[in-house]
């Protein structure tokens, strides 16, 4: 199933780690698995996905988030920085 959902994403890394339902890859992607709901590694950098996710998405659950993005942020070697309010 994990890996079906990389695959639609046209993702190719291998999974780094798994918070709730966030999958992180190697590359550093978040991928919310049972949404089928994706951060590409391009796009981690951006301050507005807690915002985003919050305001927007019902299903959105901030503490397995918050991990992923976190662990994401370790592998692309950047400064976590997230807009939260």
């Amino acid at each position: 199933m994990i890996i079906k959902a990389l695959r639609s994403h046209e993702v190719n890394s291998d999974v780094d780690s798994i918070f709730g339902d966030w999958v992180v890859t190697t590359d550093g992607d978040l991928i919310n698995i049972p949404r089928n709901y994706a951060i590409f590694s391009r796009d981690v950098n951006h301050d507005h996905w807690y915002l985003h996710l919050r305001g927007s998405k019902k299903w959105f659950e901030p503490d397995s988030f918050l991990k992923a993005y976190t662990r994401a942020c370790t592998i692309l070697n950047i400064e976590a920085n997230l807009e939260m309010e």
